[in-house]
């Protein structure tokens, strides 16, 4: 289950992946394909520091913790929305 910063439950349609950016977007898939901050970086075109910022907005945006957690919520809407992109 994942937490808002205020301890209380998010639901997935709550999350607002939607309301990512494309590139954070791009960011957040290469994640949850596995790779690294590094390799995301030069699969982007991107510096590593650039990767981070895109991460630490996007779950600001969300109102995540931490990149385990908009990991774990990008991939549970890949499921139920069938976004398997």
């Amino acid at each position: 289950m994942i937490l808002h910063e205020n301890e209380h439950p998010i639901d997935v349609g709550e999350v607002g992946i939607t309301n990512l950016t494309p590139r954070q977007m791009d960011v957040v898939r290469s994640l949850v394909d596995g790779n690294s901050d590094k390799q995301t970086g030069y699969l982007l075109s991107i510096s590593r520091e650039t990767v981070r910022k895109h991460i630490n907005n996007a779950c600001a945006k969300l109102e995540l913790r931490n990149r385990t957690q908009l990991i774990v919520a990008f991939a549970q809407w890949q499921v139920t929305e069938g976004k398997e992109q």
